[in-house]
């Protein structure tokens, strides 16, 4: 009998409680400037990249450019979501 009690107890009070309007959820805030950053970052890593591969051909590999882009892009995103937990 006691449990039925409690568990109309807790059913009573979770309809008190308001109910969570469904609204359609976008992305994190973090993901959303991680995002913007880094796509700002991967373009400046590219063209540095590509500068210094045409600077100096034999010490940089070939792709460099693009792995300084995707590294610069990966980064503000991990950035972004390292400060939006710390928060």
């Amino acid at each position: 009998m006691t449990e039925r009690l409690i568990e109309a107890h807790k059913f009573i009070d979770g309809m008190t409680k308001e109910e969570e309007v469904g609204s359609r959820r976008g992305l994190p805030k973090w993901l959303m400037q991680g995002v913007l950053y880094g796509t700002f970052l991967a373009l400046i890593g590219y063209t540095c990249g590509g500068m210094a591969m045409n600077a100096v051909p034999g010490l940089f590999m070939a792709g460099f450019d693009v792995v300084v882009g995707t590294t610069g892009f990966l980064s503000s995103i991990g950035i972004a979501y390292t400060k939006d937990i710390s928060e």
